[in-house]
């Protein structure tokens, strides 16, 4: 893998390589090949009006999920999020099996390979069991490095050891290689922050003064519908700007409605809009 320099040929509410407009030209064909058979326009279902769109794909795998949501300042916006984030979940899906399989103490000592120990495991788990291995790529030593394939896809087919729950952490995709890369990163440094604060139980301090434009135009959509909103700072120490923000429908008053999003982004801007849209 080579990574490289990817300028940025959309900044509005948010950096891109191209425009909404352009994404949507190209994965629009690709919607019957990730198994997506609707696109649909949910943004009507509340009274905020922040655009959202729900995006279906009836054939995902045992164990996933198959509707997914995509949000943005735009409808575009929205509907292209939903249908990456589609597009990602078929992409995370295991269709082949991995190209090598064994313990750890077996295959490090022929490849480099991540150790399971750094994978956080719950304490029952065994690191050195038979696991399925996949290629990777380390950014910092500019290697090829074997990770265990629990930390690639999801869902894991059966019959692999349960070494760990699957998930969707850091799965991202993008116009470009680069920028599927650096939203996966965006989005484990989003997760990462968010576990400190459960941790720590500290919220961060309240974002109050917001200098953007676009910001104040969604958190205004949010007063004029009768929904609390707070935001708070939650930037951990890797100092990647991390927004969470917390609404609360004071009209409903339904607990269920009580609700947060979080957002991390190099830009702090943007990663309050991607919080605010989140939560919407």
């Amino acid at each position: 893998m080579q990574l490289k320099s990817c300028p940025k040929g959309y900044r509005l509410e948010t950096h891109r390589a191209v425009s909404p407009e352009d994404t949507l030209e190209r994965i629009e064909p690709l919607l019957p090949q990730a198994g997506i058979t609707r696109v649909a326009d949910i943004t009507g279902l509340d009274r905020i009006g922040i655009p959202v769109f729900s995006c279906i794909r009836p054939t995902a795998a045992g164990g996933a999920i198959s509707v997914y949501n995509g949000k943005g300042a735009t409808p575009i916006s929205a509907r292209v999020s939903a249908i990456m984030e589609g597009i990602e979940r078929c992409s995370a899906e295991m269709y082949r099996e991995p190209a090598i399989a064994g313990r750890f103490s077996e295959v490090s000592s022929e490849i480099a390979a991540i150790d399971p120990v750094d994978l956080i495991l719950p304490d029952d788990a065994d690191p050195d069991v038979i696991l399925p291995w996949v290629p990777g790529y380390d950014i910092i030593r500019n290697e090829e490095v074997y990770v265990p394939a629990h930390a690639v896809f999801h869902p894991l087919p059966p019959g692999y050891h349960p070494l760990f729950r699957t998930n969707t952490n850091g799965i991202a995709s993008g116009n470009t290689l680069e920028e599927a890369v650096f939203h996966g990163l965006m989005e484990v440094i989003e997760r990462d922050a968010w576990s400190i604060v459960e941790a720590t139980r500290y919220t961060g301090e309240r974002i109050v003064d917001i200098g953007d434009s676009l910001c104040s135009e969604v958190i205004d959509r949010f007063s004029q519908a009768g929904v609390d909103l707070i935001l708070r700072n939650i930037t951990s120490d890797l100092g990647i700007p991390t927004c969470a923000a917390v609404a609360d429908d004071t009209v409903l008053c339904d607990p269920a409605l009580l609700v947060t999003g979080m957002g991390t982004h190099t830009t702090p801007e943007i990663a309050i809009l991607r919080a605010l849209t989140e939560v919407a």
